[in-house]
């Protein structure tokens, strides 16, 4: 090993991973840029990810990841496999939601310097908010190549931004707790919850 997080292979989940990399090969997103020996191994794996749309994960003592993409639910939790009952929060608070990113990525024709792209809004949350809501976002591993083909951090980064808002907006999290029917599911799996008195 020269860097990294050291973790044996035992303890990674390689298919979270794999599933990160063809979706990111699949929307095109590339990762460049220069990290340190120096830095927080966990903050430069965080950092690679963003790239990729993509957070780390620690469920036990395996290290994987959550890519962002369209999930199909794998299993359907009723009222009767609760143990205990739900805690839902109703929304996030207004302060942490946004409805407009800056990214913010490196760029070769500005000497690689972080540069601010195009701002990325979604009208109906404007709407909703009775105006924009702007955050400025940094991608520092995304980044613009002049002379290469298909490498275009603004796409890339407004791509990663629009995931951001979204995210940004959508409750949670939701807990509870169910018997061990449902110890097969992994950070990531997509359930449908029917408890309609929730």
């Amino acid at each position: 090993r020269t860097l990294g997080i050291g973790a044996p292979a035992a303890n990674i989940r390689v298919a979270d991973f794999v599933e990160a990399a063809n979706i990111a090969d699949a929307n095109k997103w590339w990762i460049g840029g220069v990290e340190w020996s120096t830095d927080s191994k966990w903050d430069v794996l965080k950092r690679m990810l963003q790239a990729g749309g993509a957070v780390p994960t620690m469920t036990g003592a395996m290290i994987g990841c959550r890519v962002q993409a369209p999930r199909v639910s794998i299993a359907t939790i009723t009222a009767a496999h609760l143990l205990e009952k739900m805690v839902i929060p109703a929304t996030k608070p207004r302060r942490s939601r946004f409805n407009t990113v800056i990214p913010r990525y490196r760029s070769e024709a500005n000497d690689w310097q972080i540069i601010s792209g195009t701002p990325i809004s979604v009208s109906s949350y404007v709407t909703a908010d009775g105006g924009p809501r702007t955050r400025e976002i940094d991608y520092p591993l995304v980044q613009h190549e002049v002379s290469q083909t298909n490498v275009d951090g603004n796409r890339q980064a407004g791509q990663l931004a629009a995931y951001d808002i979204v995210d940004s907006r959508e409750a949670g999290p939701i807990s509870f707790v169910t018997g061990p029917q449902f110890i097969g599911l992994k950070t990531g799996d997509c359930v449908t919850l029917d408890v309609p008195g929730e």
